[in-house]
């Protein structure tokens, strides 16, 4: 039951009311509170048989019939679910949402002999609004990782539309989660004939190449994923450390300082990039140069950890041990820092000579 209420979340929007929607007001109809709390409960193969009893009550009832069809689907129980449904749709054959939740239930069945003359009813009652509604129950089954009742339906889907981008790069997605790297370079070649800008090519043919070590081919991919980023300064980023990691593989921080360059101009308000930047900076020994990066991203955000803790490497460098420690203090700001957590209540020393007793050197970075 939570796994089919999930879908329902995921499903959202008027699909939504595929399942249980039991937000909107109605009159309790002589236990529908009660036949509420059970779904609540997760209780609703109870929940379907009482409803079932209220509707043997009550057979005009078309509102209870209809509930009762969403509780099944919710129980699970989709036989029963579709007959409901068919039911419903001989009162009213044009019911859209009836339609869906049909659609719903045959791919639960694996009714495919039956679901496309459903698909075609629906298109006939919405003009075509099943390839629509197949996306959006495709993605619902990915996020509650159904993957390969997600394929099914993508392909239902294809044999629709075969030009459906969304549904191609969906596609790329589930395979890509499920480690099947070897079946990529098909779908991508599709892809890419007819979305050659898609982010979702980027990562398939970004992962390939990295299962096969091929690294260069890997970064060309993971500086084109970067370009395509747009605004989103969160996706660009973690496209700049996959192409500075890469870099790094291939022994070429020239073209990582150039690459991060690129960077500080798309995103000059991002301290982040800028410490990437001074990070490759101070590895090719361009010292002074990785110094000012730094502080202009400290003037950016005067709380960023990382760039505090590189300018305390450069400050060592440099023989400039005060401010070094004072730089290196950041490192407790760190989401990972534990150091005081573990020695609770320990005073630090600051370097003074006149010690009255030992002094505990604690390896916070490894061995170094």
């Amino acid at each position: 039951v939570g796994q089919l209420v999930k879908l329902d979340h995921a499903l959202g929007g008027p699909a939504n009311r595929l399942l249980v929607p039991w937000c909107r007001p109605t009159p309790d109809l002589g236990g529908l509170a009660e036949i509420k709390r059970l779904v609540a409960e997760g209780r609703a193969a109870e929940a379907c048989e009482r409803l079932r009893n209220l509707y043997n009550a009550q057979p005009s009832s078309a509102t209870l019939l209809e509930r009762l069809s969403r509780i099944c689907v919710t129980a699970g129980r989709y036989e029963e679910a579709l007959s409901t449904l068919e039911c419903l749709l001989a009162q009213d054959p044009a019911a859209v949402a009836v339609l869906e939740r049909r659609i719903h239930v045959l791919i639960e069945l694996a009714r495919m002999d039956v679901l496309q003359s459903s698909l075609d009813e629906l298109d006939e009652v919405t003009s075509g609004r099943s390839v629509l509604v197949l996306d959006r129950i495709a993605r619902a089954y990915v996020k509650i990782r159904r993957h390969e009742t997600a394929l099914l339906v993508i392909d239902t889907l294809l044999a629709r539309d075969a030009s459906h981008t969304g549904a191609h790069e969906l596609k790329v997605r589930i395979f890509l989660e499920l480690g099947r790297i070897d079946e990529l370079p098909a779908k991508l070649e599709v892809l890419e004939g007819l979305a050659s800008q898609s982010r979702e090519l980027c990562k398939g043919w970004i992962q390939y190449h990295l299962h096969h070590e091929e690294w260069r081919s890997a970064l060309e991919w993971a500086v084109r994923l970067f370009r395509l980023s747009g605004d989103d300064h969160k996706d660009a980023l973690k496209s700049m450390e996959r192409i500075v990691e890469l870099c790094r593989q291939l022994n070429e921080l020239d073209a990582a300082v150039e690459l991060t360059v690129e960077g500080v101009a798309k995103f000059p308000t991002k301290a982040k990039f800028r410490q990437l930047h001074a990070d490759l900076l101070f590895e090719h020994g361009r010292i002074a140069e990785a110094k000012v990066v730094c502080e202009d991203a400290l003037a950016i955000d005067r709380k960023h950890v990382s760039t505090h803790l590189r300018l305390a490497a450069i400050d060592l460098l440099g023989g400039q041990f005060d401010t070094a420690f004072d730089a290196f203090e950041w490192r407790r700001a760190a989401p990972h820092y534990r150091a005081s957590e573990l020695l609770p209540g320990v005073p630090q020393w600051r370097g003074n000579l006149d010690l009255n007793g030992a002094v505990l050197v604690w390896s916070e970075d490894g061995a170094d």
